[in-house]
């Protein structure tokens, strides 16, 4: 039986700009193979607003809160005049100990908790995505622009969206268990990543009747044949990665219901 191949990737997007994608074509091959690609149309878009100010240690994970604090004018005091004819106040009452403070939990990347249904069985590829962020690096450093280096809260939140594209059913830079918001929502606001002031996202996939096909050349060369994705990989500013790449023999229509292989890049600076 003949192997069909379907590759399909979706344009990357930048925040401080946001590159928000439109489909452009779909062509097939002489190989069967069918690929998809999108364009990309940059925006500007404000960072969410903050409530509290965050600091961060050189790795990005351990972050501390500042609380804002409210200013308070002490009421002036009466001048010795006055003082003479008013009562003096009655004793306060006896108060209560005041409870001990309590410390807040540190920020937590892990994605337990975070909703996702078990639709369809799936595994983390370790093997891809250490291949994939080799690929990556090693094609920046041919262009001159440096390597990335992989952070384990980019990794966690490629793998959560990964995961969350196959056991939803979809394919697309929204989030629909977050009410369609965008991906500057899934890193700034679900995740907490406000200690990178740029983030970007590359969503791609392959899928084929024969498991043996899936590979993270595959997917890499994909993202680099597309402009889109292509200057995201290229982009100067990025200095941090994580890569999360999902693999289900038995995803969902989406995915055409054959073995598939679903990567997510993030990116940050």
């Amino acid at each position: 039986m003949k192997k069909k191949l379907l590759i399909v990737f979706l344009c990357g997007l930048m925040l401080f700009g946001c590159s928000k994608g439109k489909n452009l074509e779909v062509k097939n091959q002489d190989d069967g193979t069918k690929i998809t690609s999108t364009e990309q149309s940059e925006t500007q878009t404000s960072e969410p607003e903050k409530t509290s100010e965050t600091t961060t240690d050189k790795m990005g994970e351990n972050t501390t809160e500042a609380a804002s604090q409210q200013e308070v004018q002490a009421p002036s005091s009466p001048n010795k005049e006055a003082a003479k004819n008013v009562p003096a106040p009655a004793p306060a009452p006896a108060q209560s100990p005041a409870p001990a403070p309590t410390t807040a939990p540190a920020p937590s990347y892990n994605t337990t908790g975070k909703g996702l249904p078990d639709n369809h069985p799936y595994t983390y590829s370790s093997a891809f995505e250490d291949e994939m962020l080799r690929l990556v690096n090693e094609y920046r450093v041919s262009k001159g622009v440096g390597a990335v280096g992989l952070k384990s809260d980019l990794k966690e939140s490629a793998r959560y969206k990964s995961l969350a594209m196959l056991q939803l059913n979809y394919f697309g830079h929204e989030n629909p268990n977050f009410g369609n918001k965008n991906m500057d929502y899934l890193l700034w606001n679900v995740f907490g990543f406000t200690h990178y002031s740029g983030i970007g996202e590359n969503l791609g996939m392959v899928a084929s009747t024969s498991a043996a096909n899936l590979s993270a050349q595959k997917l890499f060369e994909g993202f680099k044949n597309s402009p889109a994705h292509n200057e995201n990989m290229l982009k100067a500013d990025w200095t941090s990665m994580g890569i999360g790449i999902v693999l289900s023999e038995s995803p969902g229509t989406t995915f055409k219901s054959i073995p598939t292989a679903i990567c997510t890049q993030h990116f940050g600076k």
